[in-house]
């Protein structure tokens, strides 16, 4: 029973971890849309800049199963 117990806690303080990381997660991606932008890529085609990559995976990870 005590080992029950002991999971338990576990599965909780790994919840609230969950938590806070989908928390800074959501503000990263709030913060990242003040650069989002294009830039010339090969050839003069504009594609994602290093912002915009970053808060797309971020959102994807954010609307993933996971959450």
């Amino acid at each position: 029973e005590w080992a029950a117990a002991i999971r338990e806690k576990e599965r909780l303080a790994l919840a609230q971890v969950r938590e806070e990381v989908r928390s800074i997660f959501c503000e990263m991606s709030e913060f990242l849309d003040n650069y989002v932008d294009v830039e010339d890529g090969d050839y003069g085609e504009p594609r994602p800049n290093r912002a915009m990559s970053l808060k797309s995976r971020i959102d994807e990870l954010l609307d993933g199963p996971a959450y």
